[in-house]
C-alpha cells in the first residue's frame, strides 16, 4: 500500500509520497543520475543524453530501479503497487515497450511536464519482462505531476489508460476509474463548524471535528482516498508552509507498524516519506525510525553531467 500527493500554492510546489512495505527494502537510497549516465531499456533504445533526475532507488549493477523521483525541471513521478486490476503484457509492435520498474527512470529522463508525457505515452505497453531471475516484474500505477497539475497511467485488461487527476493523490487498487466515482458518496463533508438542524432543540456540538464524523479512518487503499483528498482540499498553507502542510498531510496517511498485516502475516507499515520541492529541487525524505527528515539538492550537485551515478 503506498500513497502519492501534490500541493501547489500560488509560487510553490510539492510532490511526494509514503512508501508502505511489508518489509523495507533492502539498500535502498537516495541516487542521481546524472544528464548523460546511458540508461538502458528491456526493449527500447538506450538514452545517452537525457535530463538529470534523482529520488529513492535501489542500484543492481548500475542501474538504478526507481520508486519515486523528480527531474531537474521539476516534474515527478511515484510508482504505486497496483495489484489484481493491474495487468503485463507481451512485448506489442509499434508501442512504446517498457517493464514496469522502466517507467520512472524513461519518464524523468525525457520530459518536462505532464502534457508531453501524455502526448508521447499515448501507445505505452507495460511489459512482463523481469529484471533478472530475483527481481521480477510486477503492476504499478503511476501519479505524475509537473507545477501544474496531475495525471494517472495505469494498465488494466483493457490497455493502459492515462487519467487527468484533479484530486492530486492516488493510492492503490482498485482502479483510478472506481476512486473517482467513490468519492461522490463523501460530498457531504465540509470544514465548517457544525450548525444544530433540529428544530427547536438547543444543541451545541461539544468539540470541533463534528463535521468530520463519518469520514473512513482505516487504511485501506480506498480510504487513504478519499482521507486525503479531503485534506488536499481543505488545508490551509501558502508558499511559506507548504512543504510542512505537505508532510503532515503525509502524517496522517502514514501506516504503524502492526496494524494491518498481510496473508502471511507480515506487518505492513510506511518505510519512508518523501516529499520534493520542484521548485529548488529538494528531495526531503525520513525514515519510519526516524524523528526528521534528510534532504539531497540537486541544485547543489557540482556537475550533472558526469557520467557516473551519484548516490545521495
Amino acid at each position: 500500500m503506498c500513497t502519492a500527493i501534490f500541493l501547489k500554492s500560488n509560487n510553490h510546489h510539492i510532490f511526494g509520497r509514503n512508501l508502505d512495505v511489508e518489509e523495507d527494502i533492502k539498500d535502498r537510497k537516495v541516487i542521481i543520475t546524472p544528464r548523460n549516465y546511458p540508461l538502458i531499456f528491456k526493449k527500447e533504445n538506450i538514452i545517452n543524453n537525457h535530463y538529470a533526475f534523482l529520488g529513492m532507488a535501489i542500484d543492481v549493477n548500475n542501474t538504478p530501479l526507481y520508486f519515486d523521483g523528480m527531474n531537474e525541471y521539476g516534474l515527478c513521478i511515484a510508482s504505486l503497487n497496483f495489484p489484481i486490476y493491474g495487468c503485463l503484457n507481451d512485448v506489442k509492435d509499434n508501442h512504446i515497450n517498457l517493464s514496469s520498474y522502466e517507467i520512472i527512470s524513461y519518464v524523468l529522463a525525457k520530459f518536462k511536464t505532464v502534457d508531453e508525457v501524455k502526448n508521447a505515452l499515448f501507445n505505452l505497453n507495460i511489459t512482463n519482462i523481469d529484471f533478472n531471475a530475483y527481481l521480477k516484474s510486477v503492476s504499478l500505477h503511476y501519479l505524475i505531476s509537473d507545477k501544474d497539475k496531475s495525471i494517472v497511467i495505469e494498465q488494466t485488461v483493457d490497455g493502459v489508460k492515462i487519467y487527468d487527476n484533479p484530486f492530486n493523490i492516488l493510492t492503490n487498487a482498485p482502479e483510478f476509474s472506481y476512486h473517482v466515482r467513490n468519492i461522490n458518496s463523501y460530498l457531504n463533508f465540509n470544514n465548517k463548524y457544525p450548525v444544530n438542524n433540529f428544530k427547536n432543540i438547543d444543541l451545541k456540538p461539544y468539540c470541533v471535528g463534528d463535521n468530520m464524523i463519518g469520514i473512513p479512518g482505516d487504511y485501506s487503499s480506498n480510504s487513504r482516498f478519499i482521507k486525503g483528498s479531503y485534506l488536499i482540499n481543505n488545508a490551509i498553507y501558502d508558499d511559506e508552509d507548504i512543504l510542512f502542510c505537505h508532510q503532515h498531510i503525509l502524517e496522517n496517511l502514514k501506516m504503524v507498524k502492526g496494524i494491518a498485516t498481510s496473508s502471511d502475516g507480515r506487518a505492513e507499515y510506511t518505510a519512508y516519506s518523501a516529499s520534493f520541492d520542484q521548485d529548488n529541487l529538494i528531495y526531503y525524505f525520513k525514515n519510519y525510525n526516524s524523528l526528521s527528515y534528510e534532504f539531497v539538492n540537486l541544485n547543489k550537485i557540482d556537475n550533472l553531467d558526469d557520467v557516473n551515478l551519484i548516490f545521495g
